[in-house]
């Protein structure tokens, strides 16, 4: 969707204008339409008017001269399939609306183009994709529209599920979980890796984004896992009593890796012996403060449940309610009180100054930062 000025396809949508052949996206007033890539990180962005068959056959030679000398092997498709042309206002036309805040800006289209164009942009998306596939390396497209985005990389069950039940995808970006937040410890960093690893399979990856740092425009830490060498699989994942094991074997190394994982229902912990090794410190940058983990579970009575450090409760949106409180055990208490109230999660980071929240049985524990969180023993 984005036209980059930096791409030399850019270049080549300019000559096209300048040789009367209009190539930049325009409202139904002529306006040439701006994007913000990310919000707000950038709203200067020119796009592609997808309605238009020169410019479609722009994107694909591009996209074959870029993947013939093979330093280019797929797409990252991220929203492609559901980027259209504005939605239908009661007169007809469609609206664009991009950004957020004093850089939004909005854009009008006829109805018959906005047909036209969302049209062609899906055509142009599984065009590439029918080129990629037959490429080589077999693609990929990387969060295409038959792919799922934004999975949880410690989320062991869906991941057991879905390599039980063979479930294909084209390339899956598990970007939650991955990184050492503030109040996370370092063996919950890596129980997530490890559950993701368990039933990783080619066609997935393991990202960090640190929600933090993604809004100060900052870097997360560089983890030394990214350095180890890994290479493929021995095998699926086995299972022996409660703990679930799988062995990877690099070609250059005489040892295996080998990762353990135990669930537990309320999240699990994992651990992988590296064949090379125990992995290093993470890499903080210039001026990055280093996360502070969550002090060990504070006390609390048996019939609060596993009081679960760096958890939080979500799912059952809304909640049943939040209130103030002082402690984990004054959360729990106000959960016991609360008709239907199975979870409770106390915040004690992230500026929410220790608020207690209340959670029903449609709800699931899940890795938070600055968080304490359990289930009712009766539960």
């Amino acid at each position: 969707m984005f036209d980059f000025a930096a791409y030399n396809l850019h270049g080549e949508m300019q000559a096209l204008e300048v040789a009367g052949k209009p190539a930049f996206l325009r409202d139904m007033h002529g306006n040439i339409v701006s994007l913000c890539n990310d919000g707000n990180f950038y709203c200067n962005i020119t796009t592609f008017d997808h309605s238009k068959k020169y410019v479609r056959d722009l994107w694909l030679n591009s996209l074959k001269n870029a993947t013939q000398i093979g330093h280019v092997g797929g797409i990252f498709a991220d929203h492609g399939w559901a980027t259209n042309v504005g939605r239908p206002n009661p007169d007809g036309t469609s609206t664009l609306c991009n950004g957020a805040g004093k850089l939004r800006s909005c854009w009008n289209f006829t109805a018959a183009f906005a047909k036209e164009f969302n049209e062609g942009h899906r055509w142009a998306l599984n065009a590439s994709q029918d080129m990629l596939a037959k490429l080589p390396t077999k693609g990929p497209t990387i969060n295409g529209p038959y792919s799922q985005w934004g999975h949880h990389a410690c989320d062991f069950d869906t991941l057991r599920e879905e390599a039980t039940n063979h479930v294909e995808h084209a390339v899956v970006e598990y970007s939650k979980g991955g990184c050492l937040n503030a109040g996370e410890t370092r063996e919950k960093a890596t129980s997530c890796m490890a559950a993701f690893m368990m039933w990783m399979r080619p066609g997935m990856y393991f990202s960090c984004v640190d929600p933090h740092e993604s809004r100060t425009g900052g870097l997360p830490p560089f983890y030394d896992e990214w350095n180890k060498p890994l290479g493929p699989a021995t095998g699926p994942a086995k299972q022996s009593g409660g703990t679930w094991t799988r062995s990877f074997q690099h070609p250059g190394q005489a040892k295996r890796t080998v990762v353990t994982y135990t669930p537990d229902g309320e999240g699990g912990s994992g651990a992988i012996n590296w064949a090379d090794g125990p992995a290093g410190p993470p890499h903080y940058w210039p001026g990055q403060p280093h996360p502070k983990p969550l002090p060990p579970a504070p006390p609390a009575p048996a019939s609060c449940g596993k009081v679960m450090s760096g958890y939080t409760a979500n799912g059952d949106d809304p909640d049943l309610g939040s209130k103030k409180l002082d402690s984990v055990a004054a959360c729990c208490a106000l959960c016991e009180s609360k008709e239907g109230c199975v979870r409770w999660a106390y915040h004690v980071a992230d500026g929410d100054k220790r608020g207690c929240h209340m959670h029903s049985k449609n709800s699931k524990l899940n890795p938070k930062a600055g968080v304490y969180a359990g289930t009712l023993h009766a539960n």
